[in-house]
C-alpha cells in the first residue's frame, strides 16, 4: 500500500511539472506573438456629426496599414492597428485613449478634431503617450510643447490666405461669421483669427454668430445670421453642416452673397448633401486635389482601387500619419512613445505625398496652402494671381 502511494505520489508530480510546462510554453508562445506586432491605436469620431472626417481619416490610416503590412511590416513586425470611436465626445475620448494605452500601443493616431484633441491633451501628457493627429489644426491647442504632434498645419495660414483672398480678389468688404461651437477649439479660433486679419487688412466683420451641432440649434443660428442681410458669409463648421447652411442661404438670398469656408468642409459630403447651394463657395487647404506628384497620384490610385472612390484631404492625412510613424519605427530605436516623439522631432523634416512636412519642437506643421472653389459640383484649386 505505500508503495502505490509513493507512485501515485510521483505521477501527480509528474502531471505538475507537465501542466507547468505547458502554462509556460503558452506564456512564452502568447509573448511571442506580442513581440512579433507593433499595436498601434487610432481614436477618431467615426458616430457622429463629424463622423465623416474621421471615417475618411480611418480610411487613409487602414490603407496605410495594410499596405505597410503586405510589404512584410517594420523590421519582420506586423502593425496591429487598434480602432477606436471617441463619439466626438470628451469623456468617451478620454476613456478610449486609455484603453489603448493599457494596450500597449506605441503612439495614438488621433483624434480628428481640435475639441477632442483638447479634451485628451492633458491625460495623454500624463501619461506621457504620443498623440499623432493627422488633422488637429488649432494653434489653442497646438502651441505648446506636449506630446502631441500635428501633421496638419496650424490653421493661421489658411485663414490669412483666405482674407488676403476675399480683399485683394473680391468686391466685398464686410463678412459675417457662423461656426459651430460644439468643435470650438478648432472654429472659435478660426472666426477670431481670420477676424482680426481680415480687419488688419481693411475688411470689417458685421456679425458673429455661434450655433452648436450637437444640440441641433443650427437654423437658429442660420436664421440670425439672415435676418442680418449678410453680404458675405463665412462658415466654420463641417461639411454636411456646411451644406445645410448654405442651401438656406440659397433660398434666401440665391447669387448675392459670396460664401467662404474653412478647410474643414473639404469632403465629398460638402458636394453630395449641398448640391448647387455649395457652388462659388471659397475655401483653403493645404491638400491640393490636383496634385500631379507622383507619391500623391500613387496613393490616390491605390486608395480608388481598396476603396473605389477618389481621396480628400482627410484621407492623405492619415495615409501620411502612419507612413511618418513607420518611418520612425523602422530605425533601431527602443519602441516606447517618448523615444519616437523624440525622433520625430529631431528628425524634423519628411517627405510628404505632396511635399515637405516640416515639424517644429512644438509639433506644428508647415505646409504650402492653396485656395478652392466650388464649380459645377467640383472642388477646384483657384489659379494664383
Amino acid at each position: 500500500m505505500i508503495k502505490t502511494g509513493l507512485i501515485n505520489i510521483k505521477k501527480m508530480k509528474k502531471i505538475g511539472w507537465l501542466l507547468l510546462l505547458i502554462a509556460i510554453l503558452i506564456v512564452a508562445i502568447l509573448f511571442t506573438l506580442d513581440k512579433g506586432t507593433i499595436k498601434i491605436g487610432f481614436s477618431g469620431s467615426l458616430s457622429s456629426n463629424n463622423s465623416p472626417l474621421g471615417i475618411a481619416v480611418k480610411d487613409g490610416v487602414v490603407l496605410a496599414v495594410e499596405q505597410i503590412n503586405a510589404q512584410g511590416g517594420i523590421r519582420g513586425k506586423m502593425i496591429q492597428l487598434i480602432i477606436k470611436d471617441d463619439e466626438n465626445n470628451p469623456e468617451t475620448a478620454r476613456k478610449v485613449d486609455a484603453q489603448l494605452i493599457s494596450e500597449g500601443v506605441v503612439a495614438i493616431v488621433g483624434h480628428v478634431t481640435s475639441a477632442m484633441t483638447e479634451a485628451v491633451l492633458t491625460q495623454i501628457n500624463e501619461k506621457k503617450m504620443l498623440l499623432l493627429s493627422p488633422t488637429t489644426s488649432s494653434l489653442r491647442v497646438l502651441d505648446q510643447d506636449d506630446y502631441l504632434i500635428s501633421i496638419h498645419p496650424p490653421n493661421i495660414y489658411e485663414q490669412e490666405e483666405l482674407a488676403r483672398y476675399v480683399i485683394d480678389h473680391t468686391e466685398t468688404k464686410t463678412v459675417s461669421i457662423i461656426y459651430d461651437a460644439n468643435n470650438s477649439a478648432f472654429s472659435q479660433h478660426w472666426a477670431d483669427y481670420f477676424s482680426d486679419t481680415f480687419k488688419g487688412l481693411g475688411g470689417s466683420i458685421d456679425l458673429l454668430v455661434q450655433f452648436n451641432s450637437q444640440t441641433s440649434d443650427l437654423q437658429n443660428g442660420v436664421a440670425v445670421l439672415l435676418e442680418n442681410k449678410p453680404e458675405a458669409v463665412l462658415i466654420v463648421a463641417s461639411a454636411i453642416d456646411t451644406a445645410l447652411i448654405c442651401q438656406q442661404i440659397e433660398k434666401r438670398y440665391p447669387k448675392q452673397v459670396l460664401k467662404l469656408s474653412s478647410g474643414w468642409s473639404l469632403d465629398d459630403n460638402l458636394l453630395e448633401q449641398g448640391g448647387s447651394s455649395v457652388n462659388g463657395l471659397v475655401l483653403p487647404s493645404s491638400w491640393d486635389k490636383e496634385s500631379t506628384s507622383t507619391q500623391y497620384l500613387a496613393f490616390k490610385d491605390a486608395f480608388i482601387t481598396r476603396y473605389q472612390r477618389e481621396p480628400e484631404f482627410a484621407q492623405m492625412y492619415g495615409y501620411e500619419a502612419i507612413m511618418l510613424l513607420a518611418e520612425i519605427l523602422k530605425r533601431p530605436i527602443k519602441y516606447d512613445p517618448s523615444t519616437i516623439k523624440d525622433e520625430i522631432l529631431k528628425t524634423a523634416e519628411f517627405q510628404g505625398l505632396q511635399g515637405k512636412i516640416v515639424i517644429d519642437r512644438e509639433g506644428k506643421t508647415k505646409r504650402d496652402v492653396f485656395l478652392f472653389v466650388v464649380q459645377d459640383n467640383a472642388i477646384k484649386r483657384i489659379a494664383e494671381k
